[in-house]
């Protein structure tokens, strides 16, 4: 099990010193921030509880100056702290702050007044009283306020308690599918090597496993991973994590980068998102913004779109991002928090901005599940797996389950490389039969059908869903590279089927010329493989064919050759018909030329 403890609100409010008295530890490091008494990176502790057992604690810093370092340690947080000193009250970075956990999804917090210590009771009262009007009419309305004093000691073992409690109540993340790792921090450590920490996201890292840096493309391998200050061979989801990596220089990984498996994860400069902004706030069309996803600063520009809570985020380098992934949107100058986007198309392309599917596209996927989503739009379109998948991604696997248990069901099917829902499937079947009857109508009875990739051009799909596509279909039947229907022979009059029974005829009583006949019948029984193609110039019925090859096999075997005029005897014809007959077993491997004789391929 594994969850993250998260501080969140103004500077001076007391965050550090509440970790220190709960936990001990003084997350402030850095000499600067000793000196001035103020947390500028992310600080970090853990604490044990006697329910739950250990869970590491992230202690963000509080002054405004620094809300880039604290909006990369909320992206790893399941419960956050929000602390709020008694004899001050809510100040503008606690507003900020509380509306920052909002935007990112933090689903528990709990409030902790601190420096209790220093105010009376009617001072306290009034700060509660001032807290609950903050969080009236949110979804943290019935939040716990516990009040502390980090000096004397006073609430924190109701605080404890009432952690320990809450995480218990948490769901459990999950700790198998795709390992993921957002990089906080890098550090060179003497002896060992690169270190990358982070909060594990997702899934389970293992030491000697290889792994891939994102958007990096880097490759390496985990050699230690350190948690809590202690060695780890494994460590799953809701843990905070040191981990040691092979072969790559420090200055080669970033704050913002992601550490998984090679292939496993998809980057994008082009997000659809649906926006969420602070009371009060508008953007403008092509506004440059700070966009905060995972652990990751990107400079970007907001691209409104027709409806204007939807909009693309353009950004000026790569990101990881999936489906329905929460952000945090800042002015890029001056700095301000603006609100939060929720990636609906995490791997978009540039379309027209007044494109109405594109908004009907995205409020369907804001608004439904999964199942809904893939159900609903196999029902317009056939999809590529790989590129539905990355529209669709989530780090749990939920695209893969989904399709799974829509496939059992039979809602879809996979053909090739391709998810097609039963409405689209039967769509394309009906206009290749409406094409092929078409092409029938038109004068063309007595062709073999139409070439494939003129219907393919027709109907207007990928060339690897036609070629898999077709042969499913019960209704056609395929002939080298045309597509006919089956049903066609019926539509033949009368005195095409006595074409074409005539041509058939004499190809069973020997060698005919091409000159002789219609080309159109000749093509139907060489396509239907009744008559084989002996030269340019000469068929013969294909039953006729192998009761030759008979008659020349059992020859050879008796006499260990066969000349030309042993075969001319054999067919009972002239020279003009028997060299290209022979010449046509040898290209068919039935007999070898040895000399002036022949034998059988491979010694019969």
């Amino acid at each position: 099990m594994g969850l993250i403890i998260g501080t969140a609100g103004h500077v001076d409010h007391g965050k550090t010193e509440l970790i220190k008295a709960l936990t001990g530890i003084d997350t402030d490091r850095l000499p600067e921030e000793k000196e001035r008494k103020m947390t500028i990176v992310l600080g970090f502790a853990f604490i044990d509880f006697p329910k739950y057992g250990r869970i590491g604690i992230i202690d963000v810093p509080g002054h405004e100056r620094y809300l880039k370092n604290m909006v990369t340690g909320v992206s790893g947080i399941d419960l956050a702290l929000l602390v709020i000193a008694a004899d001050e009250g809510i100040m503008p970075q606690t507003k900020e702050h509380f509306e920052i956990l909002g935007f990112a999804g933090i689903e528990k917090i709990i409030i902790v007044l601190t420096k209790i210590d220093l105010v009376d009771e009617e001072l306290m009262e009034s700060a509660i009283m001032e807290i609950q009007d903050l969080l009236e009419g949110t979804p943290y309305a019935d939040s716990k306020i516990i009040k502390v004093s980090s000096k004397t000691g006073k609430g924190l073992s109701e605080l404890k308690q009432t952690l320990d409690e809450t995480v218990c109540s948490m769901p459990i993340k999950k700790t198998s599918g795709i390992p993921i790792l957002p990089i906080d921090r890098t550090f060179m450590l003497k002896g060992v090597g690169t270190v990358a920490t982070g909060s594990v996201m997702n899934g389970t890292l293992k030491v000697g496993n290889k792994i891939y840096i994102y958007p990096q493309k880097l490759t390496s391998k985990i050699k230690q991973i350190q948690v809590h200050n202690k060695l780890e061979n494994e460590i799953g989801a809701g843990h905070r994590v040191g981990a040691n990596l092979a072969n790559i220089k420090v200055s080669e990984v970033n704050i913002g980068d992601v550490i998984s498996e090679e292939g496993s994860l998809f980057t994008t400069r082009i997000i659809d998102t649906k926006l969420e902004l602070r009371p009060g706030m508008t953007v403008k069309h092509w506004t440059r913004v700070r966009v905060h996803i995972l652990t990751n600063e990107v400079l970007g520009r907001i691209r409104l779109l027709k409806n204007e809570k939807y909009c693309q985020i353009l950004l000026e380098k790569p990101v990881v991002a999936w489906f329905k992934n929460k952000f945090i949107i800042r002015n890029y100058s001056p700095v301000y928090l603006i609100g939060s986007g929720t990636a609906l198309n995490p791997r978009a392309s540039g379309h027209k901005r007044k494109d109405e599917k594109i908004i009907q596209l995205l409020e369907f996927r804001e608004k439904h599940n999964m199942e809904e989503i893939i159900t609903e739009e196999i029902k317009h379109k056939y999809w590529k797996i790989e590129n539905f998948k990355k529209t669709l991604f989530t780090p749990d696997n939920e695209f893969d389950n989904t399709l799974k248990k829509l496939i059992d069901s039979g809602t879809v099917k996979i053909i090739s490389q391709y998810i097609i829902g039963k409405s689209t499937s039967e769509k394309i079947k009906n206009k290749i039969i409406a094409e092929l009857e078409s092409f029938y109508k038109m004068s063309n009875e007595m062709k073999i059908g139409v070439p494939k990739e003129e219907l393919r051009k027709k109907v207007d799909i990928e060339q690897k869903l036609f070629d898999s596509f077709i042969p499913e279909l019960d209704e056609i039947e395929i002939t080298k590279d045309k597509v006919r229907l089956r049903s066609w022979k019926s539509s033949l009059n009368e005195t095409q089927l006595l074409e074409l029974k005539k041509v058939e005829e004499n190809a069973r009583a020997g060698f005919c010329s091409f000159k002789e006949f219609n080309r159109e019948t000749i093509g139907i029984l060489l396509e239907e493989k009744k008559i084989i193609n002996i030269k340019s110039e000469f068929f013969v019925h294909k039953d006729v064919v192998e009761m030759w090859k008979n008659d020349i096999k059992k020859y050879i075997e008796n006499n260990q050759g066969i000349s030309i005029g042993d075969i001319k005897r054999i067919l009972n014809a002239t020279r003009k018909y028997v060299v290209p007959f022979a010449e046509y077993l040898d290209g068919i491997s039935f007999t070898k030329r040895v000399g002036d004789k022949r034998v059988l391929y491979g010694g019969g």
